[in-house]
């Protein structure tokens, strides 16, 4: 039996970048030290890595829309036992194409799986074999954070991220629009191009759908090309969706569906920062849907807003399959919490090896219902109490 495990969103903001700071460089170790007995049960373990790396640990992350790590982030991550890490996120431009060559750079470095953005115009689908079953690896993302940064591809460069779309405000006008929403001539603007539904003007940037014939076109060439190359499933790093919003949003939805009816088997979901659910339905034909698996780690709900979404909280979901049949046999997963530590450091943790640490019956009492909370929320089912790994 081989066992796959997806995490979600790995973060490293600011606030991190300081906390981990040791007088000879950085250790991240911390984070990732109480999942390693969980990684070590998986025969591969993927995450989506929401931040570049820098291979000389220049120019760190110092803004919202500015990621960028140091190297012993990815370092601690691969160490820990996660073996992937998709690339292509809003992210992945915040420090400009040199950034993308950096995080190339780095991770290769490390030996970290990696597909999403690249370095070269000789990019190749990424295929990995785990016990005899050939798995074909993608990832993609809705946009890259260019509303703010200001970080546009230009026609030579689009190679370098995988896009569901163009650009979020590519068109000059409305990038205009949006950084001058409160001149009168502007309002005038929004209303009328609020009328037609592509431009979804009401909506956050991160929601809003642009022109995407040249993205799906290269999108179904991989898939066919990953097809050609026999791989027996084809898995889907999907970013996309609004921030901390109570359930996936409609564009997520879509996507996901989209994705399975034009080839691809499982659609690991990130991106919204809060857990959300999936289709686990079609198990039986070999294919599964999640929309958000959470924050793997981070400062969101720990130390810093917002507190009221639950954002501490993320999935391992979990995917069997049986070798020789190479047919999926089940799905599980497990809630994940991170939770401070000394020196406003955070660590993740399986939310059943913390609650079995707690003393405290009311405090054991809040993470036993949160646990159920969370469970149902990613799986849509009932359950009556805490489980190491809960069977959807």
């Amino acid at each position: 039996m081989i066992k796959l495990t997806f995490l979600g969103d790995v973060m490293c903001k600011a606030q991190m970048v300081t906390a981990y700071k040791t007088d000879s460089g950085y250790n991240f170790d911390t984070i990732f030290e109480k999942m390693k007995d969980y990684f070590n049960e998986s025969d591969y373990v993927l995450s989506n890595m929401e931040t570049p790396i820098s291979f000389d640990n220049s120019n760190l992350t110092n803004e919202q829309y500015r990621f960028n790590s140091p190297y012993e982030f990815a370092e601690s991550a691969f160490k820990s036992g996660i073996n992937f890490a998709a690339t292509a996120n809003n992210h992945c431009l915040d420090r400009g194409t040199k950034g993308i060559e950096s995080t190339v750079k780095a991770l290769n470095k490390i030996g970290f799986a990696h597909t999403g953005v690249f370095s070269s115009e000789k990019k190749k689908p990424l295929i990995i074999n785990v016990k005899g079953i050939k798995f074909g690896i993608l990832a993609y993302t809705y946009g890259t954070n260019a509303f703010s940064n200001n970080e546009y591809l230009n026609k030579n460069e689009k190679y370098m991220v995988n896009l569901f779309q163009e650009q979020e405000l590519n068109n000059s006008i409305l990038r205009y629009c949006y950084h001058n929403k409160n001149k009168k001539t502007v309002k005038i603007i929004n209303r009328i191009l609020g009328k037609f539904k592509r431009f979804h003007m009401d909506k956050p940037i991160y929601e809003r759908t642009g022109n995407d014939k040249h993205q799906k076109e290269q999108l179904l060439r991989e898939i066919f090309e990953l097809k050609v190359k026999e791989v027996d499933y084809i898995i889907m790093y999907m970013h996309a969706g609004g921030q901390y919003n109570s359930s996936a949003t409609e564009y997520t939805v879509k996507l996901a569906d989209y994705l399975i009816q034009n080839g691809v088997d499982i659609v690991a979901g990130s991106h919204e920062h809060v857990v959300h659910g999936g289709d686990f339905s079609k198990i039986s034909s070999g294919k599964l849907v999640t929309y958000s698996l959470g924050n793997f780690d981070g400062i969101a709900g720990v130390y810093d807003k917002p507190f009221d979404k639950m954002a501490e909280y993320s999935i391992a979901w979990n995917i069997y399959f049986d070798e020789l049949k190479k047919t999926i046999i089940k799905t599980t997963f497990s809630v994940l919490k991170t939770i401070e530590c000394e020196n406003k450091k955070v660590q993740t943790i399986p939310l059943y090896d913390l609650i079995a640490e707690i003393a405290e019956a009311d405090e054991k009492k809040k993470l036993e219902r949160d646990a159920v909370k969370i469970a149902e929320i990613f799986s849509g089912k009932l359950y009556d109490g805490i489980q190491k790994e809960y069977s959807i």
